[in-house]
């Protein structure tokens, strides 16, 4: 009897062993399903709706070898198609952007070193999204992948970037024509991405717009698509993403957003265009984060009514009130030809006067040769500065 009674001990001792391994295993797995982490503007209040993603680096062990599919890249070393310049475009945390050239002429190619890969899901985004096809995205030619690199091969824009292209203005800003030119291309795009593509890009700024030359007019080329992502009709994302800058209200108060987070952004490069200055640049996180919630913008500084007005519709606080991609587009259009008409008639009108002897000072012609004149300047400075 006593025998059997130990036994029976043993036993009980050995199932209860085993139903504490399988709660501590069933504990582990529900810690491993939210690798989430909460994003707060204060440290001491957690946030209810925005969540970071905490995106994965890159690990041999983990990853393998290569970290594309053979259906997204090139499984082999790119110096066996391109010869590669040691001149550097531009360059970032994980690698550097540099010229390419085969016998199918010049490239840029942005060369990513894998161990330097802070996101395994941004380089998939990057080659998903270098499917797209508009002629004011970047086109992505080829992508290379050997046992350290990553390299994308891009459509090469020697013009620079907006960022530079506003800032290296001799006019301190640049001229307004060219201004609403570019945002009839922005804008373009955006109803490329939103309504055609649905995908919401969630990092414009700039930096992000790359500039080539076509007729003596300046074409913009979006690029980075690191951050993007697609977006179902009525849906809302919360992953707080982007740069703070350019965020839009939403963001920076931790509510559900969609696409319209780009049309905030896309104001926000419009007031820098205009005038020079950003609109929100508070010396800390905190501080430009209330700007951007609550400062009055100083729209003022547009001289140009039309685009105040433009710009102003583009940076509503309120995003039920913020105009979409399709108005933003047939704004800027009917602008650009207002304005194209305007030069036109005035024109015609200056013509009829020199026939006629006629010297009116007219105040519409001044404002339209200043007009030339800024262009005149700015594109000459440019031109110098790129080797045009």
């Amino acid at each position: 009897m006593t025998q059997l009674k130990t036994i029976k001990i043993k036993k009980k001792k050995k199932i209860q062993k085993k139903n504490k391994k399988k709660k501590k295993k069933k504990k582990k797995k529900k810690k491993k399903k939210n690798p989430q982490k909460i994003i707060t503007t204060d440290s001491t209040k957690p946030s209810n709706h925005h969540k970071e993603k905490v995106f994965e680096p890159y690990n041999p062990d983990k990853n393998g070898d290569y970290i594309l599919p053979t259906s997204l890249s090139i499984h082999d070393d790119i110096t066996k198609y391109y010869t590669i310049s040691n001149e550097i475009l531009g360059q970032g945390a994980s690698g550097t952007v540099c010229i390419g050239e085969n016998s199918n002429g010049k490239f840029a190619i942005k060369r990513i070193n894998k161990m330097s890969i802070k996101s395994v899901d941004g380089i998939y985004k990057e080659a998903e999204f270098a499917k797209l096809d508009h002629p004011n995205i970047i086109k992505y030619y080829s992508v290379y992948e050997d046992l350290k690199t990553i390299s994308f091969v891009m459509e090469l824009a020697e013009g620079g970037d907006l960022f530079d292209f506003i800032t290296s203005s001799p006019l301190g800003h640049l001229p307004l024509d060219i201004s609403i030119d570019l945002m009839v291309q922005i804008c373009e795009t955006l109803v490329y991405l939103h309504f055609t593509k649905k995908i919401v890009h969630r990092d414009l700024k700039p930096e992000n717009f790359m500039i080539t030359i076509s007729n003596d007019m300046p074409i913009i080329k979006l690029i980075d698509f690191g951050m993007s992502t697609f977006i179902k009709d009525g849906e809302e994302l919360n992953e707080y993403l982007g740069t703070p800058q350019y965020a839009a209200p939403e963001i920076v108060c931790h509510s559900p957003y969609n696409e319209k987070v780009d049309i905030w952004a896309t104001g926000v490069i419009l007031f820098n265009m205009l005038t020079g200055y950003e609109p929100f640049k508070g010396e800390s996180r905190s501080t430009l984060d209330d700007e951007i919630k609550f400062k009055e913008i100083n729209f003022e500084l547009i001289e140009y009514e039309p685009m105040k007005e433009f710009c102003q519709k583009l940076l509503q606080r309120s995003a039920s009130e913020r105009i979409d991609a399709k108005t933003a587009l047939q704004i800027a259009k009917d602008i650009k030809e207002e304005r194209e008409e305007y030069f036109k008639e005035e024109e015609e009108k200056e013509k009829k006067n020199n026939n006629n002897n006629n010297n009116n000072n007219n105040i519409a012609l001044e404002d339209i040769e200043k007009a030339k004149n800024d262009i005149e300047t700015f594109w000459g400075a440019y031109t110098n500065r790129i080797g045009i």
